[in-house]
């Protein structure tokens, strides 16, 4: 029986089990990052279709991302005010929709209407997920099921590059999007007999926050100097990360003459073989460490961003043959991959209970329109004047900036948070004891 304000009784069912609703969200997660990545395997053969510049190409990132943008801030605001289960289940229907409706398009203008919708759903769901798994998993677990979820953007990666390109080889990349569109469908009639925790109910303590954020909280919010280290790096880091990931199999396509297929394929399978283990060892160790030492999480992401940094400057200055540069980009992903599952972790350590979805969405927000601007627009634009590999530098410039934010939100960390009491090292059998 279904509680008011969508709230369910006491757990009585599979369905209500933590680890049920953990392995949905996985799957949900993973069919988000199929049909947002599909497109990075599909640039090629649409650029021949239509006609279309590198900046034009960037341009379909770029209104995804502004659609993404300006959903994402209502969709944290309601979220933190209202049941978040029939918002994201709508936001399911309508990228789902969205992306079988970019397969049936005949111009560049439709395709960017759909890639539009697309960002609206996915903006929903990305807003509110993390608060719901926040809500679902205690301090001691949250890192590891983040990382869990947060891997899902790697095989997703794989999925959507290798399957993506293949299916466009074989008929027609109109097809690509058709197929990648119906799981979400499916998955959407499965999410809701979930049931949908109440706020805060994981915090040690057990104290559920039901009160709604005041205006003070939310001003609060954007005063918070850990909160404005945490959108800088986060939108930085995305620059590096999304401009890579949308340009990389363009690099290869055009420096060492690989057929597209090949490139994407490489891109796609690269992520998930060297940015899954990343994800796990980053969220693992990081969570264990984040117990041991103050400002660990954010101490963890400078190691990442610089390592990654190093990676891609390397490839892109001395990487003289195809092998060499599938190496550094393999080395990169995986360092990439080490910090994803700490991103929401450090601002939950800091983020008020009753304005998370909001801190959420607004990070999001910021690190998609960065994304969009100089990760696709700005590097595409750079692209056709001086060459796709002079404009990638802005990818390990990009890395370099977000360590120096998180090396300040650590230090700031430090000086504020109190020691936390030693834990041991989660293992899989304290998992099994404790599901």
């Amino acid at each position: 029986m279904i509680a008011h304000f969508g709230y369910s009784s006491p757990k009585t069912s599979w369905l209500h089990n933590r680890w049920t609703t953990l392995t949905i969200f996985t799957l949900l997660y993973l069919v988000c990052c199929v049909d947002r990545f599909i497109l990075g395997a599909l640039i090629l053969p649409i650029k021949s279709e239509f006609h279309l510049t590198d900046e034009q190409l960037g341009r379909l990132n770029l209104i995804f991302v502004l659609a993404y943008l300006a959903v994402v801030p209502v969709a944290g605001f309601l979220g933190d005010r209202f049941p978040r289960k029939w918002f994201i289940f709508i936001s399911l229907i309508v990228w789902s929709v969205a992306s079988i409706g970019s397969g049936l398009v005949a111009s560049f203008g439709l395709l960017l209407l759909w890639r539009a919708l697309v960002g609206v759903g996915e903006g929903v769901y990305s807003s509110l997920s993390p608060g719901w798994i926040a809500d679902t998993f205690g301090p001691n677990l949250r890192s590891f099921a983040f990382a869990v979820v947060q891997s899902m953007g790697q095989v997703g990666a794989w999925v959507a590059y290798g399957g993506g390109s293949a299916i466009a080889e074989a008929s027609s990349w109109h097809n690509a999007f058709f197929i990648a569109g119906l799981p979400g469908l499916v998955l959407a009639l499965v999410f809701i007999l979930l049931r949908e925790p109440k706020r805060g109910e994981a915090e040690e303590g057990g104290q559920p926050a039901f009160e709604k954020p005041s205006r003070r909280e939310v001003a609060a919010l954007f005063q918070d100097k850990n909160y404005l280290l945490y959108l800088a790096a986060y939108a930085l880091r995305m620059i590096a990360v999304g401009g890579l990931f949308f340009w990389g199999a363009v690099l290869l396509h055009r420096r060492f003459g690989i057929s597209n297929h090949e490139a994407t394929n490489f891109i796609g399978a690269a992520y998930f073989f060297a940015g899954t283990p990343g994800i796990f060892i980053g969220g693992i160790l990081a969570g264990w460490l984040a117990r041991q030492v103050r400002g660990a999480y954010a101490f963890w992401l400078v190691g990442g961003e610089v390592f990654a940094a190093i990676a891609v400057a390397c490839a892109l200055a001395y990487a003289h043959d195809l092998t060499t540069a599938k190496i550094l980009l393999l080395t990169q992903m995986f360092f990439a991959g080490n910090s994803w599952g700490v991103i929401s972790p450090v601002l939950f350590e800091f983020a008020a209970l009753r304005t998370r979805n909001l801190a959420v969405a607004l990070g999001l927000a910021a690190s998609t329109l960065s994304t969009a601007f100089f990760g696709s627009e700005l590097i595409g634009a750079l692209s056709d004047r001086f060459g796709i590999g002079h404009a990638l530098v802005v990818v390990p410039v990009a890395y370099v900036l977000a360590a120096l934010c998180w090396l300040l939100l650590g230090v700031r960390r430090t000086r504020q948070a109190p020691l936390p009491t030693p834990l041991p090292l989660v293992t899989a059998g304290s998992l099994l004891q404790s599901a």
